[in-house]
C-alpha cells in the first residue's frame, strides 16, 4: 500500500498544479481586462456622449442663430426697393392689379435696410461666437457633470 499512496499523491500534485495555472490564467486574464479593456470602454462612452452633445449643441445654435436672424430682420427688416413691401414681410396680400397692402403689423421698418442689412447677420455670427466661447470656456476649466 505505501506505492498506492505515492501514486495518488502525484496525481494530487498534478491536479493540483493543473488548478493552480489555471487559476493563474484566470488571474491574469482578469488584470489584463481590468487594466486595459475597461478603461477603454470608460473613455469610449464618455467620448460618444461627448460627441452627441457636440452635434445636438450645433444643430441647436444654427437653427437658434437663424431664428435670431430672421426675427431681426421682421422686426427691423428692410423696406423692398420695387414694392415698398418689406423683403422679409411673412405676410403681403395684392388688393387690386397693381396694389400691393403690406401686412406685418409688429413695426417691420427700413431701421435695417440698405447699407445696414448686414446687421442681422453679424447678430447671428456673434451668436455662434459667443456659444463656441462657452463651449470652450468649459472645455478648458475640465469640469465633468
Amino acid at each position: 500500500m505505501p506505492g498506492s499512496s505515492g501514486t495518488e499523491r502525484s496525481g494530487r500534485q498534478r491536479a493540483s498544479a493543473k488548478e493552480g495555472a489555471a487559476d493563474f490564467f484566470q488571474t491574469v486574464l482578469a488584470y489584463v481586462k481590468q487594466e486595459t479593456l475597461d478603461p477603454v470602454l470608460a473613455q469610449l462612452k464618455l467620448v460618444v456622449v461627448g460627441v452627441a452633445g457636440a452635434l445636438v449643441m450645433a444643430m441647436g445654435t444654427v437653427l437658434l442663430a437663424v431664428g435670431f436672424v430672421r426675427a431681426l430682420q421682421s422686426e427691423f427688416g428692410g423696406v423692398h426697393p420695387l414694392s415698398g413691401l418689406s423683403a422679409y414681410a411673412p405676410l403681403a396680400k395684392e388688393v387690386g392689379p397693381t396694389v400691393l397692402v403690406k401686412a406685418a403689423p409688429y413695426g417691420v421698418g427700413g431701421h435695417l435696410s440698405g447699407s445696414w442689412s448686414w446687421v442681422p447677420y453679424m447678430g447671428g455670427a456673434l451668436l455662434c461666437v459667443l456659444v463656441a466661447a462657452f463651449s470652450l470656456a468649459r472645455a478648458l476649466k475640465g469640469r465633468r457633470p
